[in-house]
């Protein structure tokens, strides 16, 4: 790499050129200027010629074209037209073209975007760590220069460095750091979905885990939406074993299974004789005992609508008291909801709070049902068979007429549907035997039900996410094409023909 002084040098060589060429002899010769000049400046002018004389005399004996032919640097001059007057060799090799090929050329016709022209132009110096040469492709670092005489633009050159292959390599170890990045945290994803046992290959599950680790670390409170069954407790797991609080307990809070005369006590404890029956000195609640950790109230909306304003001002006030005590005691948790009801639906019904819906839906996760995410379903059947052949000692397999039926179905119970449903599968074959099928539940009327499913699903979508009219045609494109598919026992050949549309239509419908 050459060094600053040697560029300052090169620089100093080439304009010392130019005023040897252009302006040295020009100042010898004219005679007649120096006849009107007095004894002073006759001296004075003298001494200047004396100096460019040497210059040129120098310039001579020393061959500066040698000179810069040496360098590592690309070097270009043109004159006031924009013709190319000299280049060196180093020129030539990095736009890879020969001398003799451009050398007399305008650099309008050759490079007519050129910034050399720019500054030709305008007469200021123009300074590019990384400017692309359309005409050949590469990146240069460039230093471009006007030539000035008498106030009068005479010519302009340019001194620039490859930086081509540096360009790449700095853009190959940036891609390449992305990609360590992204590996580091696919990485990091997949322990903690192993070590949650979270079995998924679905695009659209994928993208609720991501949200779900996402916000993991923050304090943001989180309402986790979804049908019975698809899994909430395993995103709120999720969520809590990737925050700052993981070394923190994580409880749980069935508001549906405790009746209305405790949830009270249950969440906030109580004192020592707060009631009959209560336990001799007391006992701590569940706000207590998930201090610096995480509260998970599963089945929020069957909340008791009075207990809700309690909820609201432990939340607002970070604040309890328990039941029987008079004693403020500072609480610290995360709250994260829970809820397969539509909560919007029971504010209008005034059985559901507002101000606590807005206090608990900070951050908002839908989890999508089984019959949205069919690629999780064979997989999710594989995890559950091998557990519960572990679990029974059997070795059960599964023959593929019954995971094409499987593939078909709808699941109504979601997850929990499927992994009792395999359970019961072990359980009642054989020993090392093929589990065919088993009766699969449907109702009496599976196509209305779909329907009013499709109408039900689309009209939560605009409650809940607030989508586009594209995006709820979209969803209702593809159930309906899954639900053509199961009511033709998954045949989807006979599906495309009772659906009317062509196989390539069926098949981006259902991948979109």
């Amino acid at each position: 790499m050459r060094t600053n002084v040697d560029k300052r040098r090169l620089e100093h060589h080439i304009y010392s050129y130019q005023l040897v060429s252009d302006i040295a002899l020009e100042s010898i010769l004219d005679t007649e200027q120096l006849e009107v000049l007095d004894e002073n400046e006759k001296k004075v002018g003298e001494m200047r010629t004396a100096d460019l004389i040497y210059l040129i005399e120098s310039s001579q004996k020393l061959n500066l074209s040698d000179i810069l032919d040496k360098l590592d640097d690309g070097v270009i001059v043109v004159d006031a037209d924009g013709r190319i007057c000299f280049e060196n060799e180093a020129y030539s090799r990095i736009v890879g073209v020969s001398e003799r090929k451009t050398i007399g050329r305008n650099l309008h016709v050759v490079e007519p975007d050129a910034i050399l022209l720019k500054v030709l132009e305008t007469g200021e110096p123009i300074y590019r760590n990384r400017q692309l040469i359309h005409s050949v492709g590469k990146f240069v670092a460039m230093r471009i220069y006007p030539i000035v005489k008498n106030g009068k633009i005479k010519g302009a050159y340019s001194i620039f460095q490859d930086v081509s292959e540096f360009d790449k390599l700095n853009q190959e170890f940036h891609r390449m750091a992305g990609i360590a990045r992204e590996y580091g945290n696919q990485l990091n994803e997949k322990q903690s979905l192993s070590h949650l046992k979270i079995v998924r290959r679905s695009p659209v599950y994928d993208k609720v885990l991501d949200k779900a680790l996402t916000i993991a670390n923050t304090d943001a409170s989180v309402l986790i939406r979804g049908e019975s069954g698809v899994g909430k407790e395993v995103i709120t797991r999720l969520i809590h074993e990737n925050s700052h609080r993981s070394g923190k307990p994580l409880i749980t809070v069935n508001c549906a299974a405790i009746p209305d005369s405790l949830i009270e006590s249950e969440l906030f404890g109580y004192e020592d004789g707060a009631f009959t029956g209560s336990r001799k000195g007391g006992k701590l609640g569940k706000f207590e005992l998930a201090h610096e950790g995480t509260l998970f109230l599963d089945e929020i909306g069957d909340m008791p609508y009075a207990m809700q304003a309690k909820l609201l001002r432990v939340l607002q006030e970070g604040e309890i008291e328990r039941v029987g005590g008079s004693k403020s005691i500072s609480v610290d948790v995360r709250i994260i909801a829970a809820t397969n009801q539509n909560l919007e639906e029971m504010i209008k019904a005034k059985q559901f709070r507002q101000d606590l819906y807005f206090r608990l839906n900070v951050v908002s996760i839908t989890v999508p049902p089984l019959r949205e995410r069919k690629e999780d379903i064979i997989p999710l059947i594989n995890h559950f068979l091998q557990k519960n052949n572990e679990k029974y000692k059997k070795h059960i397999s599964i023959s593929p007429e019954a995971y094409h039926q499987f593939e078909a179905y709808e699941w109504p119970g979601n997850v929990r549907q499927l992994q009792n449903y395999v359970e019961s599968m072990v359980i009642m074959t054989d020993e090392d035997g093929i589990a065919r099928s088993m009766p699969l539940y449907k109702s009496e009327s599976s196509q209305n039900a779909c329907e009013e499913s499709l109408i039900d699903d689309l009209k939560n979508s605009f409650l809940l996410e607030e989508v586009s009219f594209a995006e709820a045609v979209r969803r209702y494109e593809q159930r309906l094409i899954r639900a053509a598919v199961e009511n033709c026992g998954g045949d989807r050949e006979m599906a495309i023909q009772k659906l009317g549309i062509s196989r390539r239509t069926f098949y981006r419908k259902l991948q979109e």
